[in-house]
Formats: C-alpha cells, sequence, structure tokens
C-alpha cells in the first residue's frame, strides 16, 4: 500500500463515511484516529484503528507518524 492517511474523526458522521467508503481498498492504508476504540465499528484489511484526543496534543504525537491528513 502506497498511500497512507489519517482519518482524525473516524468515530464522527463524516470520518466513518469516508473510512467506510475506503476500508477494503488495496492501494490505501488508512489509520482512523478515535477518542473511545470501543465505539468504532469498522473493520478491514487496511484499516487501523489509533486513540488520540484533538484536545489532548500529546495524544496526537503517534497518530500522526507517517501519515497524511485528509480530515
Amino acid at each position: 500500500m502506497s498511500n497512507r492517511i489519517l482519518v482524525t474523526t473516524g468515530n464522527g458522521m463524516f470520518g466513518r463515511a469516508l473510512i467506510k467508503a475506503l476500508a477494503g481498498r488495496e492501494d490505501i492504508q488508512v489509520r482512523a484516529m478515535v477518542r473511545d476504540v470501543a465505539k468504532f465499528d469498522v473493520t478491514a484489511p487496511n484499516v487501523e484503528v489509533v486513540t488520540g484526543d484533538m484536545d489532548d496534543p500529546s495524544s496526537l504525537v503517534a497518530p500522526t507518524q507517517t501519515s497524511f491528513t485528509c480530515s
């Protein structure tokens, strides 16, 4: 997979829709950033779930490594 993106609103309305649209694509690796992993329900080989909170800057370091933010 050559393209890697980070969706920062993984559990939100738009983020979840974007992740579902990209799930299963072999050309894109999706990193879904969520505050609560238990509420995330999209599974696919190309989807990775990471924890982060926009109100906690220190929690954003790991999710943003080697990713391009798209939403």
